[in-house]
Formats: C-alpha cells, sequence, structure tokens
C-alpha cells in the first residue's frame, strides 16, 4: 500500500513537472543546425566516398587558370588493386566565387573506368571565372 502510494506521489510530480516544462518555451523558435567543425577555408580540395578510400590514391592536383579567370583542374587518381580488378567511379567539380559561393553553372557528373596500377586524370573546368574548386569521388551509379 505504501508504495502504491509513493507511486502515486511521484507520477503526480512528474506530470506537474512535465506541464512546466512544456509551458517554459514561449517563443517556439525554429530549430538551428550545429555549426559545422570543419570550416570552408580547411575543407579539403577533394573528398571521395569512404569505400573508396583505401583503393584510391590521389598526386598533386594541377589547377590553371586562362585570361578570362575559366578555371582548369586535373588530379591523378590510382587504383592500387590487383590487376583485372578495375573500377567505375564518378566525379564532379564544384567551381567557387572569389567570396566561396559555388557558381551558378556547374558540370554534372562524369564517369572514369579506373584500372589497376594506371594512373588516369580526372579533369574538369568552370564554365565562368572562378577562384576555387572542389571535388567529389564516388562509386558509378
Amino acid at each position: 500500500m505504501r508504495n502504491m502510494k509513493y507511486t502515486a506521489v511521484m507520477m503526480s510530480v512528474a506530470m506537474i513537472g512535465a506541464a512546466a516544462l512544456s509551458g517554459c518555451d514561449t517563443v517556439k523558435a525554429p530549430v538551428q543546425p550545429a555549426p559545422d567543425p570543419v570550416a570552408m577555408e580547411g575543407y579539403p580540395n577533394v573528398v571521395m566516398e569512404p569505400a573508396l578510400s583505401p583503393w584510391l590514391v590521389m598526386s598533386r592536383p594541377v589547377a590553371e587558370k586562362d585570361e578570362r579567370g575559366i578555371m582548369k583542374v586535373s588530379v591523378p587518381v590510382r587504383l592500387k588493386s590487383d590487376q583485372g580488378q578495375f573500377t567505375r567511379v564518378q566525379y564532379r567539380y564544384t567551381f567557387f566565387e572569389k567570396a566561396g559561393v559555388p557558381l551558378r553553372a556547374q558540370t554534372d557528373w562524369r564517369f572514369q573506368r579506373v584500372e589497376p596500377r594506371n594512373q588516369v586524370f580526372l579533369t574538369g573546368n568552370s564554365l565562368d571565372a572562378a577562384m576555387d574548386w572542389r571535388l567529389e569521388i564516388r562509386l558509378a551509379r
């Protein structure tokens, strides 16, 4: 009998507490996302799908701009698997203005067959004047 009274009192306290807490948020503000710990300036130029990371390696990217500001980038990659075990990847470049905003016009995903132990070049160019670039690589879908 004593346990039942204790339980009833605790339930009442919990219900009063829940009612009081629900009345505290009178503003009903929108939920904000947490800040990204990787700042835009520190974000890597080349990112890849995790499944590719043990197998695909890259050499130093080469980026050039012409007199109009059109940027051309070439990233050499190589597959570390054994002979006969090729893979197909998709890649796309995103080019940015000076302020770090993506250019309005961007190229679409491209396909590339990567043979084992042979270097291939993932190339792309901006469609307008660009200041920076980023490359995404994923398994072909």
